[in-house]
């Protein structure tokens, strides 16, 4: 879960009125959710908009958050429809290209974590890290070229169904963004003590790697 420091981006307040805050946030890890330090406002760095449910969202939004279906906004003039359309996707893309940036740095900080947790753990036994970290990886590649396909697909690909390959893509979307948050930041003892935990979101990961590079 990346923290909200001094950067660029108006921080999001959620309150009875709709208020808005004016913190400077920075997206300093390659996970989406985003909670502010100044009012706790759990969102999502892609669409922020609320991340999760309850007055100020929450961490349950790994399950059900969904930013991922282009919607034409109404007030949109429609000769600007096509420009909108790239803007968004070229968004996303972006957006996923810079968190495999800053996650790459997780191979070698995983690295140093294995060293760590060698007294109580081989390294063999810590190999799950590494491997962690390279399905992260390989999640993000696959979303950054996934909103690459998703604006073409209406024209170069219409038998491909647009609701089933949107379904996958959030799935892919949200164990990825999960993944992210457990490796992310971690001490030592917090990945060694969720293990098991870190190596089933591999394997959803995994699953849902698979589902939408054959989606058809």
């Amino acid at each position: 879960i990346s923290a909200c420091l001094v950067g660029s981006e108006m921080c999001i307040r959620d309150s009875i009125n709709a208020e808005y805050g004016h913190v400077n946030v920075e997206k300093n890890g390659g996970c989406n959710h985003m909670t502010c330090t100044s009012c706790k406002f759990h969102f999502c760095w892609q669409c922020m908009s609320k991340f999760g449910s309850g007055s100020l969202g929450g961490t349950d939004g790994y399950a059900k958050h969904q930013c991922n279906k282009f919607v034409q906004d109404e007030k949109t003039k429609i000769d600007t429809k096509d420009w909108e359309m790239f803007r968004w996707y070229s968004e996303r893309f972006n957006n996923h290209t810079k968190s495999k940036q800053l996650e790459s740095a997780l191979l070698e900080e995983l690295a140093l974590k294995r060293q760590e947790m060698a007294e109580e753990m081989s390294l063999f036994n810590s190999q799950y890290l590494t491997e962690a970290c390279q399905q992260l990886l390989q999640c993000r590649t696959i979303l950054m070229y996934s909103y690459v396909f998703g604006y073409f697909r209406a024209t170069q690909c219409p038998e491909i169904n647009q609701k089933l390959f949107e379904f996958r893509q959030n799935e892919l979307e949200r164990h990825t963004e999960l993944l992210s948050s457990m490796i992310d930041k971690k001490d030592a003892n917090t990945l060694a003590k969720q293990k098991t935990e870190i190596i089933n979101v591999v394997q959803l990961s995994q699953n849902s790697s698979k589902a939408v590079s054959y989606t058809h």
